[in-house]
């Protein structure tokens, strides 16, 4: 182990020396950081405009129907039962579990409505489904249909969510545009728009459910975005002011090459250095 951990601090090292080697160009490749987003985005909008395809909406934006179960014995039949009895009638779903002191072990069964089916069929699914569970969560145990979730409040839910992403993203980039010239503004708006798309357009390709755990992440990474963009460009703007005092115009490229190497070491670069 001491010997692995040594060759990866090695192959470390050099890619560390090697990344702030004043040689070393980054702004060189900046034709391929764009090509590849943009492939990845192209990828996403061709398959977001196929109606059989689209986003993977979670229960949280399509509406469905919510089972729990509490104080349950048998954790690992009730969710086999469940499992089954849903993917014999083709429906989606999640399934999490809990423990806690007050209820024992639990289980939610979050499933959703069935397109073709109709009221009075999904209500007997439900009801099979409490029975089932109930036949093999233990003695003791409390199955019930906790809440329904209706299309129309999901639809809401969705128009509410992208209407605080772009709220969001505009007061950015009014405070960018405040804190920094204009085109400094338009190019921090261009990069955290690029990085929500390669994400939606990642979770296009790859079918990973939307929910709000996922909006929470989206939100997470513009902030933290943002703040990259804010350190890396002020680094830029000091270094611009500097070589200005000093009565030198270096070029741009070289400027860029400079903030970003040293605005990569504030979190510890690889892993390793400070």
């Amino acid at each position: 182990m001491k010997q692995m951990y040594k060759n990866f601090k090695d192959r470390n090292d050099k890619m560390w020396s090697r990344f702030h080697d004043p040689k070393t160009k980054i702004s060189r490749y900046g034709k391929w950081y764009a090509i590849a987003p943009m492939i990845i985005i192209f990828i996403g909008i061709v398959l977001l405009c196929i109606p059989s395809v689209g986003f993977n909406l979670g229960l949280d934006f399509t509406g469905g129907n919510v089972v729990e179960a509490t104080k349950i014995t048998n954790l690992d039949d009730s969710k086999r039962v469940a499992e089954e009895h849903l993917r014999e009638h083709g429906i989606k779903y999640q399934i999490s579990t809990r423990d806690s002191k007050d209820t024992g072990l639990g289980l939610t069964v979050k499933y959703q409505i069935k397109r073709g089916l109709t009221d009075t069929e999904m209500e007997e699914i439900g009801r099979t489904l409490v029975l089932r569970i109930e036949n093999v969560a233990g003695d003791g145990a409390e199955v019930r249909n906790a809440e329904t979730i209706s299309a129309s409040a999901s639809s809401e839910r969705i128009m509410m969510t992208f209407i605080s992403i772009a709220v969001t993203l505009i007061a950015i980039l009014l405070y960018i545009l405040f804190r920094f010239k204009f085109t400094s503004g338009v190019a921090a708006m261009i990069g955290l728009i690029h990085d929500v798309l390669v994400v939606c357009a990642l979770v296009i390709i790859f079918r990973i459910q939307i929910n709000y755990s996922f909006v929470a992440a989206l939100i997470t990474m513009v902030v933290y975005s943002l703040n990259n963009t804010i350190v890396l460009f002020d680094r830029i703007r000091r270094k611009e002011k500097m070589a200005k005092n000093l009565g030198s115009r270096p070029p741009v490229d070289q400027v860029v090459d400079s903030a970003v190497k040293e605005t990569s070491c504030r979190q510890g670069c690889f892993g390793f250095h400070q």
